[in-house]
């Protein structure tokens, strides 16, 4: 029997295995990577807050789901919501799209929504990776196509990068010198990549974070990614560890995903069968989670310098790194509190948890397992570009 009802926690795993599908073997999600079940249920938990979540339910299986978003944070978007669905690949043209878009459109009417909006993938010619089954589905249900993004591509690097630069500047020009040198290295020498950077006001954005005005931080990084998405960039990230703070209000209000700094040197971290390990950064990235809880979840144990050390580390970041001045009395002071923490805390490698500490620290220096968040992140960056 086939039944609607709403999203439970418990439905995670199963919802993650569903969508993974799609992610590793269409184009339709506009995800690169399938999220682990754990990251299903922040994204549950985050749209039940305000949207309906709901699944369909044949003799006990989770067949189906479907959910709304918002379309933009600002107020007169209030009654306006996106919307989502996935039905799992056995149980495509049953109805089941049908049977959860017609509750959910039901339940968002019921919530006062007047508009509803979905982002689809589609192309000219069908091939084994998208086809016109999207498309066609909402033009039956009444939707009618507004828009079209327009993508350029190029063989060898197929997707263009797109970077939220200026935080700070000498962490942009890195960005932009490594990813055009390294995809010219994997290519042979056929390709270097499209690369669009939306550089923001270093001070403007440093005194949202210094001032707590974490609202006005990310309505300002969301409207330099808009910006990037407009001009067709699809693989997307910030250039600056700190600014990961808002990360998760950002990926709420985005259409596209970002490519996490955190994310991936946890990955990196974990591979490398670390269980303890040290933290350098800004005052806020060491004091802060947003760097620390992928880590957690993980089973590894996050160590960060003392708060007399935390303020040195932070007041060199902002007076020297930042603006490009390397000296050698700094490293010695970061090389010392790296081996205070590896006899007191027992660390076994260290996080460079600034885009800038690369700058003056690396596997040749340092006195422990060097993990460049930087390289980590290029990486990342070059191999989705190049995927």
């Amino acid at each position: 029997m086939i039944s609607i009802r709403e999203v439970h926690i418990s439905d995670a795993p199963r919802l993650a295995d569903m969508y993974s599908y799609y992610v590793e073997n269409t184009a339709v999600s506009f995800e690169y990577e399938a999220p682990t079940a754990d990251e299903f249920v922040m994204r549950i938990k985050r749209t039940t807050e305000k949207y309906p979540y709901l699944v369909c339910v044949d003799d006990g299986k989770v067949v189906g789901y479907a959910y709304a978003g918002a379309y933009s944070t600002r107020q007169a978007y209030d009654w306006t919501a996106t919307t989502s669905i996935y039905v799992d690949k056995e149980y495509r043209r049953k109805g089941i799209g049908t049977l959860l878009y017609n509750e959910l459109e039901k339940r968002l009417k019921e919530q006062g929504i007047a508009n509803l909006l979905a982002g689809v993938a589609s192309c000219e010619d069908e091939d084994e990776y998208l086809t016109h089954d999207s498309s066609k589905f909402h033009l039956s249900k009444g939707y009618t196509q507004v828009a079209k993004y327009k993508t350029l591509r190029k063989d060898d690097c197929k997707r263009k990068i797109g970077l939220v630069g200026g935080t700070g500047p000498e962490s942009t020009v890195m960005y932009y010198k490594k990813l055009n040198s390294e995809i010219d290295r994997l290519s042979e020498g056929k390709a270097m990549p499209d690369i669009a950077i939306e550089s923001v006001n270093f001070r403007r954005a440093w005194d949202y974070v210094s001032n707590n005005k974490y609202d006005l931080l990310t309505d300002y990084l969301e409207e330099k990614i808009n910006y990037l998405i407009s001009g067709g960039a699809e693989v997307i990230s910030l250039t600056a560890v700190t600014m990961h703070m808002v990360y998760d209000e950002l990926s709420k209000r985005i259409s596209y995903p970002l490519v996490s700094i955190p994310k991936a040197v946890s990955e990196a971290v974990v591979s490398a069968g670390i269980t303890r390990v040290g933290l350098l950064g800004t005052v806020f990235t060491m004091e802060q989670d947003f760097m620390k809880k992928d880590l957690i979840l993980e089973g590894v144990q996050v160590f960060v310098p003392n708060e007399k050390e935390r303020e040195m580390i932070g007041k060199r970041i902002f007076e020297e790194l930042e603006i490009g001045v390397v000296k050698e009395s700094t490293l010695d002071e970061l090389v010392t509190i790296i081996n205070r923490m590896k006899e007191s805390d027992g660390i076994e490698g260290i996080i460079l948890g600034c885009t800038e500490l690369p700058l003056i620290l690396n596997s040749g220096n340092c006195p422990v397992r060097c993990f460049d968040a930087v390289d980590i992140h290029l990486k990342k960056l070059v191999s989705l570009a190049m995927k």
